[in-house]
């Protein structure tokens, strides 16, 4: 419920008048304020009056650039805050530090763990190609045969009597003449 005996007015600057000796669960301001449907703006020495029971209480401050000071009185006690907020605010600090450090070792982890599955991926077809290689089957004893052309022989009917041959072994070459 709003205590101050003026009028709320929206969207433009308006003084209000209020006593801090408000009725339960009341709100008040004192000075000039700007009131908008989303928030309230208080202009500079202007107070805000609150009288309710909660068991947690949360009021949300901005400033627009600037730092600006606020008291707090419960009763006609001032209550300071930079303590509890300096707290508050390690703590946050040490969540998001605890938080970052986890989510950069699970990253870690991941980028581990996909290296990992591609070079084994690597391997894998290394190893392929390494068996089907030209090269290494010459290794094995294999050769190959090609006719002057440079075309592989792949068949008895592809080869001519008297027709020269040359024959690629895994150290060298030999030329040879079908009989």
């Amino acid at each position: 419920n709003f205590a101050s005996p003026e009028k709320i007015v929206q969207d433009g600057i308006s003084f209000y008048s209020s006593s801090s000796e408000l009725p339960d669960n009341n709100v008040g301001f004192g000075g000039k304020w700007i009131i908008m449907d989303e928030y309230a703006s208080p202009q500079k020495g202007a107070k805000l009056f609150l009288n309710f029971e909660a068991k947690e209480v949360f009021l949300v401050m901005r400033t627009k650039g600037t730092p600006a000071k606020v008291k707090v009185y419960v009763g006609d006690k001032m209550q300071y805050f930079a303590r509890q907020i300096k707290q508050n605010f390690q703590q946050v600090l040490d969540g998001a530090r605890d938080q970052l450090r986890q989510t950069w070792e699970r990253v870690i982890h991941r980028f581990t763990h996909q290296l990992t599955l591609r070079q084994q991926r690597f391997a894998f077809l290394s190893n392929q190609v390494m068996a089907a290689s030209p090269l290494n089957r010459l290794k094995q004893g294999y050769s190959i045969v090609t006719n002057r052309a440079g075309t592989v022989i792949k068949d008895k009917k592809m080869v001519q009597k008297d027709e020269a041959l040359t024959i690629t072994l895994s150290k060298g070459m030999v030329t040879a003449k079908v009989e």
